[in-house]
């Protein structure tokens, strides 16, 4: 039975992490800003109701 990860596992799986991290971040980013965006139109939309 072993009791802990090897130096060589660590590495993999903090390697694969970082990969991952960089591909998904730009994505949240971008529908942060969608978001934002829809928002702002949905207050417009708003303020033209009201006038």
């Amino acid at each position: 039975m072993r009791g802990a990860f090897t130096l060589l596992e660590l590495l993999i799986v903090i390697t694969i992490l970082t990969v991952l991290s960089r591909a998904i971040i730009p994505l949240f980013k971008t529908s942060k800003l969608d978001a934002q965006i829809a928002k702002a139109n949905a207050d417009l939309e708003g303020l033209a109701f009201c006038i």
